[in-house]
């Protein structure tokens, strides 16, 4: 089952598998005004017992298509750099590297024409 709760500014989806909540994802728009069509996806996690069973993959997905549906133009996740399952999910989606920061092991990706 997948709730979700969802405005213009932010959005917030769980997944329940039973009684049990196997995973969240989470964007946000970005708040200064020339920056209003861009958000940032906050959260993707998936609970370990449910990891590899597609449910990252339909949470990002269900985030784009959420956040298309709200105007945005453009996504940004960052995430650590050494998460290779979480790099190649979002590369599949086609985001792409946009840069790191500093010496933290993260990656920005930015995905362009989301809808």
């Amino acid at each position: 089952m997948v709730s979700s709760n969802e405005s213009d500014n932010a959005c917030l989806i769980a997944i329940w598998v039973g009684p049990d909540l196997a995973g969240i994802g989470c964007w946000k728009r970005y708040t200064r005004l020339t920056h209003r069509p861009h958000a940032n996806i906050e959260k993707v996690a998936v609970d370990p017992l449910y990891q590899g069973c597609g449910l990252g993959l339909q949470l990002t997905n269900q985030l784009i298509s959420i956040a298309a549906n709200a105007g945005i133009e453009m996504l940004t996740i960052d995430f650590r750099g050494d998460n290779e399952r979480a790099a190649k999910l979002y590369k599949s989606l086609g985001f792409t590297e946009y840069g790191r920061l500093g010496i933290e092991t993260v990656y920005i990706l930015k995905k362009r024409q989301i809808y």
